[in-house]
Formats: structure tokens, sequence, C-alpha cells
């Protein structure tokens, strides 16, 4: 998706052109639902009033969702709404309620049942999942979290402002801060970072 307003699916295997969407202002930000069934996106037009989801079989909008954002993580899509601070699965098994800082990113750990919580004042909570029993609070940054990534020991953040980094080994619990950003991470599963 782009400022275009055209929304475009490419086969990564033969780099050609599945089908085209259209928006009615630019495209801010796209992401597949876990499932893969479906594309989240959020436009101009959406940015004040939820995001717009797609079935990708047939390349229709499914729905307008009014809700803050989506993160399609390990087999869950989950919802932000009230301005960051709920957070539920798309199937409504899940409820958290985060106060007074906003969710900005989360992540889900499924071998270790853990869920990671990034917010906008620069901390990140280790939460048990399913109960969002807090484990550990990290805050080693001061600006909005834009990124989070668990590796096979490793809960990876990076802060918005694009100078600092953090790895946190959870075998060791221990933290290594970079203040720096690199422009892409690689991580063993995808091969793709930020």
């Amino acid at each position: 998706g782009d400022m275009s307003n055209q929304i475009m699916l490419w086969d990564i295997q033969s780099g050609k052109l599945v089908r085209k969407m259209s928006e009615s202002l630019g495209v801010f930000s796209v992401r597949f639902s876990a499932d893969g069934r479906y594309l989240y996106t959020k436009s101009a037009l959406t940015a004040l009033s939820g995001i717009s989801r797609w079935d990708v079989a047939t390349g229709k909008q499914v729905s307008s969702l009014l809700i803050d954002d989506v993160f399609p993580v390990a087999g869950h899509d989950f919802y932000l709404y009230e301005e960051g601070t709920q957070l539920r699965d798309s199937k409504n098994q899940y409820f958290f309620e985060a106060a007074p800082a906003s969710i900005t990113c989360v992540e889900l750990n499924k071998a270790n049942n853990l869920i990671a919580l990034g917010y906008d004042d620069g901390h990140v909570e280790l939460r048990r999942f399913p109960s969002f029993e807090l484990e550990k609070t990290y805050a080693h940054v001061q600006s909005r979290i834009a990124y989070l990534k668990f590796t096979q020991t490793e809960l990876i953040y990076h802060a918005c402002n694009g100078s600092t980094l953090v790895i946190h080994d959870l075998v060791e619990d221990k933290t290594y801060k970079e203040e720096f950003a690199p422009e892409i991470y690689r991580t063993e599963e995808t091969g793709t970072g930020f």
C-alpha cells in the first residue's frame, strides 16, 4: 500500500502482481492476519475511524473495524481499542486493560506462554499468556516502543526515536542496550526485520 490509494498483493515467489485493491485515501500500514486470510489496512480515512479488513482470496473489503490498531502474532489477531489502552483478540477470548500508558506493539511467544507489550512511554512489560500476569517490566528507553520480537532466547525491542535497540536475554536475565539503530535486524525465523 502507498499514498496512491492502491493496495497491491504480489506473489513473492514469482514476483507477479496478484491483485489490486483501492482504498479511499493513501495507505499508511498493511498487515496480514495471523491465519493469512485477511489483510488489514489503515489509511488517512480510517486512521481516525478504524481499520479496513480485506479478504485476500477475493480482494473485497469485508469490514471496517472500529479499532486503533491490529497486531497479528502467533496465531492471534490482537486488536487495540480506546486509544491503545485495551487489548483484545479477534475472537474475544482474551482481554487486557493497560493504563495509564497506551500499548504501541504486541509480541506473543506461545512456546513459553509469554506476551510482551510495548508502550508509548518507552517501557515494555513481559506478561504470562493468557492470564496477563505481570512477570517483569523493562524501562530502558525514553521513547515510544516501535518494535518487539521474540527469538528462541531473547526479547528484542526498538524505540521509535531510532537510537536505541535493547536485547534482553530471557535465559540469563541480562539486558544489552545499544545506542544506535541498525537498518535491519535479521531473525532466525523469517530472515527479515525492521
